[in-house]
This record gives structure tokens, C-alpha cells and sequence, in this order.
């Protein structure tokens, strides 16, 4: 965060699983805010969770806030609403159930040596291919007045992702719009937070023929019809008005 003076040490803040992303509330203009999502795949059975932390200037210190379980599952990227500190998107992969051991009636029993694909191992594996495919979501996590709920309410789910979602930008225009980019796709979302029931339609998509390795990608700040797609050693320029 940043070092007292003098050259003192470092501000530091300990997690109860490992992280990979952390990003700054630039809604919340008043304090320093971040959000650290974790990514905990070794326990299946507990939840990872998402921390809302400030640093203090005076003290040095960072503060926690709130600590929400993140049902959903692994959270492999975190991205706050420029304009609304109550709302974030999450990128998440959902943990398979663990495997319940046997079957009912237990194991087949005769099996061939060397053993047999049944019924349940095929199951499992097909969960598990399922569970590859990343998938975003809008949450939040305080209400209208600013105070924090006691759970994530998950506001809507952004859906039909294949493979890992790479990059998911807000407009930087403010408004409720969203580029994510998965494997060789890219979808433009409008958002309505604002509607009884929430919704998250998908107003465009563009296939990228031999772009099947997108390793991110960023919104243009000065043109929001602009959108760049990172892959390997090259970028490609992309209208979202027509997605070429």
C-alpha cells in the first residue's frame, strides 16, 4: 500500500486463503477501498471469500472492512463498478462436488483389470470439464444508504462463457456496459441494476476466427465504441458497434 515515513514498513494484511486479484473501488472516492477476491482450489469444502480493505493514512494501517463468503466458488478476477461502490463483478470458476465416493450399491464389482469406465467415473469427469468453464457475475454488498450487507447478493449472472474468461471491463464511460473476452469471443453486455429483476443481455458478440488464445484486453478511455484484444504478440482493434 504504501510506506510510513522515513522509509518504515510496509502496510501488510493477511488472508485466510491465497489470492490472485486485487482491485481498487474508484467509486468510493472519499477512501482508500479495494476488494481482494481469493482463490482457494485445495479445500473443497470452504468457502473463499471476497474482503473489503482501506488503508489508513494516518496509521499506516490496513483496515477490514467486511468479509463476504464467496459461494460461487474460486475468484479469478474482481471488477468494482466505476461509479457504484456497492456493485463489483467477479470471474469465478465453480468447484466440482467432491467425488461421493462409490456409487449406490458400491463399485461394479467384476470389473475388467485395469478397471472400467462406468457410468458414475464419466459423471465425474463431464462435472469436471464443466467446472473449467468459467463464469461472471454481478454482486452486491451494500445497500442504498451505503451500509454493508451481511451476505454477497448475487445480482445477476453474466452467462454463456466458454473456457476462461480472460478480461471483463466496465465502460469507461460509466454507464452499465461490460466487454468480457473468453476463448475466441467477445461479448458486449448492457446491464440493468436499476430494474426490478436484474437482467444482463448480451447486445453483441463478435467470434474471433484464430483467436482462440485472448490474453486480455482493455476498453479505449477516450472512445467507448473502442475495444483492444491481447493475444500473444499481437492486439487487434475491435468496434464494438460491429464487433470487426
Amino acid at each position: 500500500m504504501s510506506s510510513a515515513a522515513g522509509g518504515g514498513t510496509s502496510a501488510v494484511y493477511g488472508l485466510k486463503f491465497g489470492a490472485r486479484c486485487v482491485s481498487a473501488v474508484l467509486g468510493a472516492s472519499d477512501v482508500h477501498r479495494f476488494l481482494v477476491g481469493t482463490n482457494s482450489c485445495k479445500d473443497k469444502s470452504a468457502l473463499n471469500e471476497v474482503h473489503s480493505i482501506e488503508f489508513d493514512d494516518d496509521s499506516n494501517t490496513v483496515k477490514c472492512q467486511n468479509v463476504y463468503s464467496h459461494p460461487a466458488g474460486e475468484v479469478w478476477h474482481i471488477t468494482p463498478a466505476p461509479t457504484k461502490p456497492e456493485l463489483f463483478l467477479t470471474t469465478y470458476r465453480s468447484a466440482p462436488p467432491a467425488a461421493g465416493g462409490a456409487a449406490a450399491g458400491g463399485a461394479a464389482s467384476g470389473g475388467a483389470a485395469g478397471g472400467a469406465v462406468t457410468a458414475s467415473s464419466a459423471t465425474d469427469t463431464a462435472v469436471a470439464a464443466a467446472a473449467d468453464n468459467q463464469r461472471v457475475s454481478l454482486w452486491k454488498m451494500r445497500d442504498e444508504k451505503g451500509e454493508a450487507l451481511s451476505k454477497l447478493d448475487e445480482i445477476v449472472e453474466l452467462k454463456g462463457h466458454s473456457g476462461s474468461v480472460r478480461a471483463c471491463v466496465w465502460s469507461p464511460a460509466g454507464d452499465e456496459r461490460v466487454v468480457t473476452c473468453d476463448a475466441g469471443a467477445v461479448r458486449l453486455w448492457t446491464l440493468n441494476t436499476g430494474a426490478t429483476v436484474a437482467a444482463a443481455t448480451a447486445t453483441a458478440s463478435g467470434n474471433l476466427s484464430g483467436w482462440n488464445h485472448i490474453n486480455g484486453g482493455a476498453w479505449d478511455p477516450h472512445r467507448p465504441e473502442q475495444f483492444t484484444v491481447l493475444q500473444d504478440k499481437a492486439i487487434r482493434c475491435i468496434d464494438l458497434r460491429t464487433m470487426k
